[in-house]
């Protein structure tokens, strides 16, 4: 499964979900489930995006930045070298950006929660880049003086 962000628009509309299996989700939500989440989550509503994904794909390391990026609770930001530090690696943040910006479920693997350390947005490699970022994190309620 991929999440595919909208293109560069003033409003976020709902987020494109490609699958190249019939239900690429682990548990039975399946991508009807989380088009109804995305849909909540782009009206504003907080939404946990607790479904058990299949990253198998993926490299190890990949996986476990994703893991420990789900950990960040909605409305908050942890810096890349935080991440890092989970895995074991505080100095690992070039690493961490690296997997974030391979993330094929974006907002259900929160990568626009990781910012830099000195608070900073860093990447996003999303369409429209830094500003989506921006505005995923303000429709969360995060109240950072963003740089």
């Amino acid at each position: 499964m991929q999440v595919v962000l909208p293109e560069r628009r003033k409003d976020l509309v709902i987020a494109r979900i490609r699958s190249r299996y019939p239900d690429s989700l682990e548990g039975g939500k399946g991508t009807e489930g989380v088009q109804r989440a995305l849909k909540r989550f782009f009206s504003g509503k907080r939404v946990d995006f607790d479904f058990p994904l299949d990253l198998s794909p993926y490299s190890d390391f990949q996986r476990r930045v994703w893991e420990v990026a789900r950990t960040i609770p909605y409305g908050e930001v942890r810096s890349y070298q935080w991440v890092g530090s989970k895995l074991g690696n505080p100095r690992g943040g070039r690493a961490v950006g690296g997997a974030l910006g391979r993330n094929p479920v974006p907002v259900i693997v929160p990568c626009h929660r990781v910012i830099r350390k000195d608070g900073h947005l860093g990447g996003f490699s999303g369409p429209g880049g830094i500003e989506l970022k921006r505005k995923l994190l303000k429709l969360e309620g995060c109240r950072l003086n963003f740089k």
